[in-house]
């Protein structure tokens, strides 16, 4: 919610509800990375006033995202091709 900019409760019990709730669901991942890389993250980060582990959560969902719909046009036949021919370039 706060990665979010969204800071609507009704009463601060909720919204310690809400993040425990949050937190119990979260794992921790521990990543290696070269220190250029590491140092890119980390000023990246500062600069745009965020936390590490955020830039580095929205930069793994993004590269998700973006091998997901690969994966899907991958998958599709070309428009226009009987089922056959999609079947022999497999």
């Amino acid at each position: 919610m706060i990665e979010a900019g969204d800071f609507r409760v009704s009463r601060p019990s909720q919204a310690l509800e809400r993040l425990e709730a949050a937190l119990a669901q979260a794992r921790i991942v521990t990543v290696r990375m070269p220190a250029d890389l590491a140092d890119a993250v980390g000023a990246t980060a500062t600069r745009l006033g965020r936390p590490v582990g955020h830039l580095v959560r929205e930069a793994v969902a993004y590269y998700l995202a973006a091998a997901a719909a690969y994966g899907a046009g991958q998958a599709e036949p070309a428009s226009g091709d009987p089922p056959a021919a999609a079947e022999r370039r497999r």
